[in-house]
């Protein structure tokens, strides 16, 4: 059975999975990014800006330089170390704008790779961040332009110990004042109700079946 709804503008898809006694088993899943959306809430009334930023790359050269300097200064400036400012703006956020303002996730997401396997040029992949509240944008460009301050430091410092393995080259982007993000030139505005359409029309829900165990072909 298949029921499909509106609800408020989105449409929403359920889907009633058959039983499977063998070697397997069906599914029916919503696109992981509506779910996130669906978390953040989606309101008619509200402005939602779609912004993009990337690590500056003055600093990733300033870090990779004294690396290649010298490779017991540090590694580089790697994904770790672009996680952590990420990590950093989020709690920031978080903070200032309340975790149902805010959502971010990656333009090319990682699937399967493991995290010492990481695509070298990682930290210049774009991260999207979605905004919700006119009110809200210019405090958040506010808070990616204090990742090289105090507060975004002592975060990074809490959560590097006690092993402190990227701490070289946070202590290096310190060293450089250089912002550690930077703005790209896109973005996007959409209105609440703009938003659940476009949800609607190009987020997938997905019927699946997953085999348990060693498969057989005939």
């Amino acid at each position: 059975m298949t029921k499909i709804e509106d609800k408020n503008g989105l449409l929403e898809v359920k889907v009633r999975v058959p039983s499977y006694g063998g070697n397997g088993s069906y599914g029916f899943s919503k696109d992981s990014l509506r779910e996130h959306f669906e978390k953040m809430g989606l309101d008619d009334k509200k402005i939602y800006t779609f912004l993009m930023t990337v690590v500056n790359p003055e600093v990733r050269h300033y870090v990779d330089s004294r690396a290649s300097e010298d490779p017991d200064v540090c590694n580089g400036f790697t994904a770790d170390v672009s996680d952590l400012y990420l990590a950093a703006l989020t709690h920031l956020t978080a903070n200032r704008l309340g975790k149902n303002n805010y959502l971010t996730y990656p333009l090319i997401e990682n699937d399967g790779v493991h995290n010492l396997e990481r695509h070298h040029d990682q930290p210049a992949w774009p991260v999207i961040h979605v905004i919700k509240g006119a009110e809200n944008v210019g405090p958040f460009r506010d808070l990616v332009g204090r990742l090289k301050g105090d507060e975004a430091y002592n975060f990074i410092k809490r959560r590097e110990a006690p092993q402190n393995y990227r701490m070289r080259e946070v202590n290096l982007v310190r060293e450089s004042n250089l912002d550690p993000l930077q703005f790209m030139d896109r973005e996007a505005v959409l209105d609440g109700a703009t938003l659940k359409t476009a949800l609607t029309v190009l987020c997938q829900f997905t019927y699946s079946f997953r085999s348990y165990g060693n498969v057989i072909n005939d």
